[in-house]
């Protein structure tokens, strides 16, 4: 029984390593994001939510600033050409 437990613990000590290993890598790659990459990321998870059956959205306040950063860009796209 005491190996058990010894061995539960064992486990559970190198699965919230892993994930704290995770959490930084994901925190270092994050540093590096620009505000096209986020703008881009953050209509996907809104497609996302449209995707499932509700019938009410909730939009957060920061999408009227994703809105107008996103008609900026491809403004700035559209002059490129």
């Amino acid at each position: 029984m005491c190996l058990n437990a010894e061995g539960a613990r064992q486990a559970a000590i190198l699965n919230a390593e892993g994930y704290a290993a995770a959490l930084a890598r994901i925190y270092e790659s994050a540093q590096n994001v620009d505000s096209k990459t986020m703008s881009l990321q953050y209509l996907d998870a809104l497609k996302a939510l449209g995707a499932g059956p509700a019938t009410k959205f909730i939009f957060p306040m920061e999408f009227t600033g994703l809105t107008k950063a996103f008609s900026r860009f491809t403004s700035e796209a559209g002059s490129d050409g």
